[in-house]
C-alpha cells in the first residue's frame, strides 16, 4: 500500500545531507586511526631517544606516562624582537 500516511515521507534535502555526514563521519574515523598509529610512532622514538618533552615550531610534544601516549600542543613562542636598524 502507498499513499499519504502509509509511506514514510523522503526530504531530499536531508537524504542529501544525512548522506555527507556519514562520509564524514566514516573519514573521521579513518584519520583517528592514522592519528594513532602516529602517536604511537612518535611515542615510541620518544622513549627511544630517551626524551619525555620535544619542541618544534610552535608546538610541543609531551609524552605522558603510563601507555604510549603523546600530546601535542601550540605554545606561544616568547621570541626575542630584533630591530631592523641594529643587523649589520
Amino acid at each position: 500500500m502507498e499513499g499519504a500516511g502509509v509511506a514514510p515521507v523522503r526530504y531530499k534535502d536531508i537524504d542529501r545531507l544525512a548522506d555527507k555526514f556519514i562520509e564524514i563521519r566514516d573519514e573521521k574515523a579513518e584519520l583517528a586511526g592514522k592519528l594513532g598509529e602516529l602517536e604511537e610512532q612518535i611515542a615510541d622514538l620518544m622513549v627511544d631517544h630517551g626524551i619525555t618533552k620535544y619542541t618544534f615550531s610552535d608546538q610541543e610534544v609531551i609524552l605522558k606516562a603510563g601507555k604510549a601516549h603523546v600530546k601535542i600542543k601550540t605554545v606561544k613562542s616568547e621570541g626575542v624582537e630584533i630591530d631592523p636598524d641594529d643587523e649589520p
